[in-house]
């Protein structure tokens, strides 16, 4: 687990891609101050919202950028669930690769799956956007595997998914960091939110850091500027 206590409000990190110099604005959840309760629709449960402008001592009260984290189980046997990410107007929308028939023989159910970033890739115009993206499509039974991105392969390691953001300033990029979560016998739970952020100059690209890169980062220089 990852904890510096100096950056828990927010804290700044210089990030290079290809010579150009990009500011980011990066916030850290490592130690988990914000728990991001999921929205359960099927039982009428309200979520919190994350709005990744904002450090760990946000509340989950519907801000105006508020992303809800949506667990939605099967109705019914024979219908998948969803772990997705979803905001309702057009402030914040998630990257993903557009919908998809899910089993591919099944065009009953569409799903809309998060597009999965690694480290030194771009968050920028370049990628497809939706208002909704699928992070987990699951099955009570055996119909179809269980799903991860769009792939059947489960997470080792953290994820990214890409954000565009709509600010007063412009439209900006970031990113949201996703570490897996696993109960016994390596049954997969979700996932909790280890960092985020975004770049603070309008219509530049996001930078995808390796996971915690980012946060070491803005520990090293918030205790540069301490000691000024």
């Amino acid at each position: 687990m990852r904890t510096f206590t100096p950056i828990a409000v927010a804290a700044f990190a210089l990030l290079t891609s290809a010579g150009a110099h990009a500011q980011m604005v990066v916030f850290d959840n490592s130690g988990g101050e914000f728990d991001w309760e999921a929205l359960y629709p099927n039982d009428g449960l309200p979520g919190h919202h994350l709005n990744i402008t904002m450090g760990t001592n946000q509340d989950g009260v519907s801000p105006d950028h508020g992303i809800l984290y949506v667990d939605d189980s099967p109705v019914t046997s024979s219908t998948p669930g969803y772990i997705s990410l979803w905001r309702g107007d057009m402030s914040v929308r998630f990257a993903a690769g557009g919908y998809e028939n899910w089993p591919a023989w099944n065009d009953e159910y569409q799903v809309n799956f998060a597009t999965a970033f690694n480290a030194g890739d771009e968050v920028g115009a370049s990628a497809e956007f939706q208002n909704s993206a699928d992070l987990y499509i699951y099955f009570w039974d055996d119909q179809a595997p269980d799903a991860w991105f769009g792939n059947l392969t489960p997470p080792t390691s953290n994820v990214f998914v890409g954000i565009e953001l709509t600010l007063d300033t412009g439209v900006h990029f970031g990113w949201i960091e996703f570490e897996p979560v696993y109960f016994g016998a390596g049954f997969f739970g979700g996932w909790t939110p280890e960092s985020w952020g975004y770049q603070s100059t309008p219509g530049a690209a996001a930078i995808v850091p390796a996971p915690g890169a980012a946060i070491i980062g803005c520990a090293v220089l918030a205790g540069l500027r301490r000691r000024r």
